[in-house]
């Protein structure tokens, strides 16, 4: 779906999916090589994917839309 999008379209996406593949990957490994279930992994999974959505934006702030900004700034404060 995405290589028939916009080009600013394609963010947008990406930060949707972003969580659903690496729970994707965790839920493979796990079957592959028989890893035991983490408690609350969701959790730390949301913690993450905020902590490297600030990240990026404390660094990268050029990279981000605009309209993702504004909403971070409105919840979260500068």
């Amino acid at each position: 779906m995405v290589l028939f999008e916009e080009t600013k379209r394609i963010d947008d996406y990406a930060v949707f999916t972003f969580p659903r593949v690496i729970e994707g990957i965790w839920y493979f490994l796990k079957r592959k090589y028989n890893f035991k279930d983490i408690e609350n992994f969701s959790r730390f999974l949301f913690a993450f994917c905020l902590a490297l959505i600030f990240l990026l934006k404390k660094h990268y702030p050029k990279e981000i839309p605009a309209h993702y900004v504004r909403q971070f700034d409105f919840f979260f404060g500068n």
